[in-house]
């Protein structure tokens, strides 16, 4: 999109590999955070409505993680149910429909700092930088944006268009303060780092409708020596791969 500014994830396109082609189990976010942590459609592991909770007997990626020997965070929003069916060693919960995600990586920052341990890590960070409410647009001419063209091009759509690019904008620069973090605490050329989303922008025909502005979400893999940098694949690909996927690279079954 010509009208955004995304240095830092166009950073980690050029660093990894950009999945053209993924896609969420769900159009709402609580159903779909469920799929990623569960690896299960929404269906399979119950917790398939807003709000609604995996079944009693669903192992989640904490779970496994913690079978595999890794110590595991869970940093952001959380919006997870019930909260004891992911039980991250470390939860940090920062959110507020004001502030967002202020002081989300200032968080990251300071366990990666205080860690004392031999472990490895899997780390979960929540933004919601994009979530409604969205940002206040100050730096945005709303007079030059391009509508897509489903949208109709009307004042209260350049100004929503405006807030949400704000948002994104804004999500931008935390990636690259995380990166940063990731660099300065001696993680960066060990780490499988996956950046997507877990559904499309909540406009017309996308969150909470099936089409592709709904479901198609951005999905980016890094992982030095392993994946190629500044590659592209057009494979389809689901939300609810990433559970077994990120076993396997770590070494599990």
């Amino acid at each position: 999109n010509p009208d955004v500014h995304t240095p830092h994830m166009d950073q980690l396109t050029e660093e990894g590999m950009r999945f053209t082609h993924a896609f969420a189990a769900s159009t709402l976010c609580s159903p779909s955070r469920a799929v990623i942590d569960t690896g299960q459609m929404p269906f399979r592991n119950g917790g398939h409505v807003f709000g609604g909770h995996v079944r009693r007997d669903i192992k989640t990626i904490a779970h496994y993680f913690q079978d595999l020997g890794y110590e595991t965070a869970n940093i952001g929003k959380f919006s997870k149910h019930p909260y004891k069916a992911f039980p991250y060693e470390y939860v940090r919960k920062r959110w507020s429909p004001q502030k967002h995600d202020e002081g989300l990586i200032d968080l990251v920052d300071e366990f990666l700092k205080q860690r004392d341990t031999d472990r490895p890590l899997f780390m979960e960070i929540n933004t919601a930088d994009t979530h409604q409410p969205w940002l206040e647009n100050e730096d945005f001419d709303i007079s030059t944006l391009t509508v897509p063209s489903h949208l109709l091009d009307t004042k209260e759509t350049r100004d929503a268009l405006a807030e949400y690019y704000t948002s994104v904008e804004t999500l931008d620069a935390n990636i690259g303060k995380f990166v940063n973090s990731l660099e300065e605490n001696g993680y960066r050329d060990n780490t499988l780092l996956i950046y997507t989303s877990d559904h499309g922008p909540n406009f017309a025909f996308a969150k909470w409708c099936l089409y592709d502005e709904g479901i198609r979400v951005p999905f980016i893999a890094r992982y030095p020596g392993v994946i190629e940098p500044n590659t592209a694949t057009d494979a389809m690909i689901s939300l609810a791969d990433i559970v077994p996927t990120v076993i396997e690279a770590a070494d599990g079954t």
